[in-house]
């Protein structure tokens, strides 16, 4: 193949393509930075009351939510939340950061769920229960919401 029938044939399968430009977007217990978010910073607020574990929900955002489907789920979620959690964290306190995707029963992806648990062995059960059922509770709004939308 010459280079410019591989150019051709690129630029040709370029045109299919469908570019966003999108935001990463931080939800936590304390703030949310989309005023739709907010339920979910809600949420967040009771996890963190109930089980002291700070939390945030990173997700992209174009103008509305960005949704993927799950098998293109980015693991710079993952990554932005354990970073942004890290740096708020407490200093000489030791801590593990968990993180789940977000995953929608039609197995679209809506976003990353990370949390700063503190090293105590009697909670760790309960909390990786806790983060999971988060993470349902924060699909099934994504779900709700597309449903009336």
């Amino acid at each position: 193949m010459s280079g410019r029938e591989y150019w051709g044939e690129w630029e040709r399968d370029a045109g299919a393509m469908d570019v966003v430009a999108s935001e990463l977007v931080v939800t936590t217990a304390g703030s949310a930075e989309i005023p739709a978010f907010a339920p979910l910073a809600a949420l967040l607020q009771r996890m963190h009351n109930a089980f002291g574990v700070d939390m945030a929900f990173v997700s992209e955002w174009c103008g509305e939510p960005v949704v993927r489907p799950h098998r293109e789920a980015d693991a710079l979620h993952t990554v932005y939340g354990r970073r942004y959690l890290e740096s708020s964290a407490p200093a000489g306190t030791p801590f593990r950061i968990d993180a789940l995707p977000v995953i929608a029963a039609d197995g679209s992806a809506h976003g990353a769920l990370c949390c700063r648990v503190p090293l105590r062995e009697t909670l760790e059960a309960e909390i990786d229960g806790a983060l999971r059922g988060a993470a349902g509770l924060i699909a099934n709004w994504f779900a709700a919401a597309c449903a009336t939308a």
